[in-house]
């Protein structure tokens, strides 16, 4: 590969290389992109997203914010993130709606058998007796609301409304039968005059087209009955709509705009079949077609370039130079005339003059920096190549073995290290320290593959998802949705405040504003339930037992609905409790205290929050339960002060009572506890101990006989002072528990061994108590039968101990043989008897102790439990 290299240098200018191999790093395109891109961002609704069906008729956006489509199924209504259907089940007349418009606050739906009208508020509600008001003939095509009035289009007559819905005007068409006509907002003025209970229109201005006369528009005057003929285009073109002195047209299934006071203006917006209208308000455009809908955003701010991409031959002219196509980065060293090149293969230098090169890091090589050393970008780590060529490998637990995407230095000590992830990080040179960048709300990738800084050290992160801006304090996002070409770039090149961002196929030309776009958007509410009940409106009053309220809404973005999220606050009488913030669109409260409710909320872009709704203030009560009135409490405290003085009078008696009932309680675990310390000092025990001592004298174990006399002395005074206290610690249990084990293999000549195994850390032994001589009855016992009947290999016990739930202690002692039936068979099971009674009968915190004995094929385990 180096030979490559240098023989291609030889001949091939360096920098020619660079220019060429840059550019092929972004893709050929396969076709153009339309001119739709220079202006606005598209959305496609469909069945594959959501709609109920793809035959959209007609749409519209009402003053609410909310979407609403005529289509086959009814009215559909969408608002960013929900869908709903309206039909028959909700009072449709019809289920093939095939016209919906704003009508003041409500949408009225049009269909072949009569209209409906919506309440725009609460969109689960269909207004049925208002629409007998308006007395509209079912061929309706077309209506439009104008200050106060609601104009209303058949095929052969104008309706004219009030906003009480009460009919003003009705007249015929007849000259001009068959047009569509549309109020021409901006250039003429409306009047509407009463005199003397008669009403006449006096509306100097009309504008329709005809259906039978393509790329004519009509200037329709009623009071003169003349119409003004302009020709908006030249072309056979289809009519969809007017806005202000715009008009919107097909021609061959491209969509236009044209302003028809001049025909020469003529933009194309989107290729588009099957269109069957298109709607007009607040910069945003809906085109209703049998392919569902469309919605697109006006973009004013980033220009796309398609003439930057490269064409097929671009593309061939390039081959030749692809031998090293894996370049990756790099950096030309003006002083020194050496080039250091990144590729996937490693980190190549080149120098110009003596024209040889050498591979320096054999590994893939991501981003170059340099402040005085050079800095490389790699696999797993990060290099430092100095002026000798010294390489050292900077490494971090913070990074791990995460892959380096890019590095860039802001200053002359501080690196930024953006990773594949594990997100971004910074590096201070000087202190050594490595620490991660919190993106906050912005955080929305951790895989971040390059990092540039402009003129004006704005750092910009590329990740796949989208391009993140930090810009001092405050944060930036672009996104498609924002009005990219593509969320993937690939590369950024700055002049002033303008960014070029290329992309695989493309790029746009940005001029960054500093300031957030400031944006009011509508907050609107689906659907109130109380208990599971809906309602229209929040209530006003509820009942003690309507304390469970749900509240679904949503805050209309449709260009990035998943950027908003929501905050609201609750005021409970005089108390006014802080914001909460939360990403649900619905938000539920369970239980709430009776009193005087301000509930507040609102919508807000977790990216910008100067795009934000007004705040929504509802205002609610919860009346108390009866029991919770004043005047209940005030009856309930003169009983409670009778019963009070009542029972004193068996206070004295029920407190002796309780005095001697817990006297006898004490009195009977004394008993245990004294039986307890009478099995562990019984006979037995005392005289296999002094056999023991009297065997050590006969065998003149002199040494031996004095340990164990010493130990057996201090066994004895610490069992005698244990018997003073209910309690010990379990770290002076453990510690009697291992001398007399340790005496007790003494006597037996060291034939058996004892494993623990305790879980509790040794540091909370001194804060765990536990009754006294109960554990070493049940020790003695696996000691002296379970030992004897254990096979050679087995002759050892086990204690495990263990804490479960942190309020018992679990004790499990375990042998290898038949202790049980030995001691029951020769009627010494005394001590297992006394020892269950003593356990069964220790209680605390409402916790009692257990004892189950389990025989199994390899022995016996005891396991006992003590509440702590």
């Amino acid at each position: 590969m180096s030979t490559i290299v240098i023989f291609f240098f030889r001949f091939i200018k360096y920098k020619t290389l660079f220019i060429l191999v840059f550019l092929f790093k972004f893709d050929i395109a396969s076709s153009q992109i339309n001119d739709i891109y220079n202006q606005y961002i598209i959305q496609h609704f469909n069945t594959d997203n959501g709609l109920p069906t793809n035959q959209v008729w007609h749409s519209c956006m009402g003053t609410d914010g909310r979407i609403y489509l005529a289509t086959d199924d009814g009215v559909v209504i969408y608002d960013g993130i929900f869908f709903k259907q309206l039909g028959l089940k909700d009072g449709m007349k019809s289920q093939s709606v095939y016209g919906v418009f704003q009508l003041f606050d409500y949408i009225i739906s049009h269909s072949f058998k009569g209209s409906n009208i919506i309440n725009g508020i609460t969109i689960n509600k269909i207004l049925s007796n208002k629409i007998s008001k308006m007395n509209i003939t079912n061929s309706v095509i077309s209506g439009i609301v104008h200050k106060d009035l609601f104009f209303q289009m058949s095929f052969d007559s104008l309706f004219v409304f009030d906003k009480n819905l009460s009919l003003k005007y009705k007249g015929k068409i007849t000259k001009y039968s068959g047009i569509d006509f549309f109020l021409f907002r901006k250039h003429f003025n409306t009047q509407i005059k009463f005199e003397s209970f008669k009403f006449y229109l006096n509306l100097n201005q009309f504008i329709g087209i005809s259906q039978n006369f393509e790329g004519v528009l009509y200037l329709f005057n009623i009071k003169s009955n003349q119409v003004k003929k302009i020709i908006y285009s030249q072309n056979n073109s289809t009519h969809l709509l007017i806005s202000d002195s715009n008009v919107y047209f097909k021609e061959n299934d491209i969509i236009y705009l044209s302003n028809f006071f001049n025909s020469n203006q003529k933009t194309k917006i989107l290729q588009i079949d099957n269109l069957n209208s298109i709607y007009v308000k607040d910069k945003k455009t809906l085109l209703s077609s049998k392919k569902g809908l469309f919605l697109l955003h006006k973009n004013k701010k980033i220009k796309s370039d398609k003439n930057y991409i490269l064409n097929e031959g671009d593309k061939e002219k390039l081959k030749k130079y692809l031998f090293i196509g894996a370049l990756k980065c790099h950096f030309e060293n003006p002083s020194s005339k050496e080039i250091y090149i990144g590729t996937s293969l490693g980190l190549y230098k080149y120098h110009i003059n003596n024209k040889y090169g050498k591979y320096l890091i054999n590994n893939r090589i991501s981003s170059i920096a340099y402040k005085e050393n050079l800095w490389v970008g790699s696999n797993n780590c990060i290099y430092k190549v100095d002026i000798n060529e010294k390489i050292t490998m900077l490494k971090s637990k913070m990074l791990g073995d995460a892959k380096i995407n890019s590095i860039v230095f802001e200053s002359d000590s501080l690196l930024w290290i953006s990773s594949e992830g594990n997100g971004i990080f910074k590096y201070n040179l000087n202190t050594k320290i490595i620490q991660p960048v919190n993106l906050g709300n912005f955080q929305f990738s951790n895989n971040f593959h390059k990092i540039y800084i402009d003129p004006k050290n704005r750092k910009w992160l590329l990740s796949e998802n989208g391009i993140i801006v930090i810009d001092g304090n405050k944060k930036k996002i672009m996104r498609t949705q924002e009005g990219l070409l593509s969320n993937r770039a690939v590369h950024l090149n700055f002049k002033g405040d303008t960014a070029y961002i290329y992309y695989e196929k493309g790029r746009d030309v940005l001029k960054y504003d500093s300031i957030l776009t400031k944006e009011k958007i509508p907050l609107v509410f689906n659907e109130f339930k109380v208990l599971g009940k809906k309602y229209d409106s929040l209530p006003g009053v509820l009942s003690p037992e309507q304390n469970k309220i749900s509240i679904q809404m949503v805050g209309i973005f449709f260009s990035s609905p998943k950027d908003i999220i929501y905050r609201y606050r609750l005021k409970r009488n005089e108390n006014l409790r802080e914001w909460r913030w939360y990403t649900s669109n619905d938000l539920n409260f369970d239980e709430l205290n009776f009193g005087k409710y301000v509930l507040q909320i609102q919508a807000i872009n977790k990216f910008n929050p100067f795009i934000h709704s007004e705040i929504k203030k509802f205002q609610f009560e919860i009346e108390p339960f009866w029991y919770q009135r004043p005047i209940v409490w005030i009856l309930f405290s003169i009983l409670l002060v009778s019963i009070t003085s009542l029972g004193l009078f068996q206070s004295y008696k029920r407190r002796q009572n309780r005095i001697m009932n817990q006297l006898a309680t004490e009195s009977k675990l004394n008993l245990y506890r004294l039986n307890g310390l009478q099995n562990q000092m019984n006979p037995h025990f005392v005289f296999n101990s002094l056999n023991t001592l009297q065997y050590l004298i006969a065998t003149k174990e002199e040494e031996k006989t004095n340990q164990y006399l010493v130990d057996f002395s201090l066994l004895m005074r610490e069992m005698l002072d244990q018997s003073r206290h209910l309690e010990i610690s379990l770290e002076d249990e453990i510690r009697f528990l291992k001398k007399y084990i340790s005496l007790e293999k003494i006597r037996f000549s060291d034939t058996f061994d004892c494993k623990w195994k305790n879980s509790i850390a040794e540091e909370e032994w001194s804060e765990i108590f536990i009754p006294n001589m109960l554990i070493q009855p049940l020790i003695e016992n696996a000691i002296k039968y379970g030992i004897p009947n254990s096979n050679e290999g087995a002759k050892f016990i086990e204690i495990k101990m263990d804490l479960l739930e942190t309020n018992i202690l679990e004790v499990k002692i375990i042998d290898h043989g038949k202790w049980i039936e030995r001691a029951s068979l020769s009627g010494k099971a005394h001590s297992l008897m006394i020892t269950k009674e003593r356990v069964e009968l220790y209680e605390k915190n409402g916790v009692k102790g257990n004892l189950d004995i389990m025989k199994n094929c390899t022995g016996t385990e005891v396991k006992l439990n003590i509440p702590i």
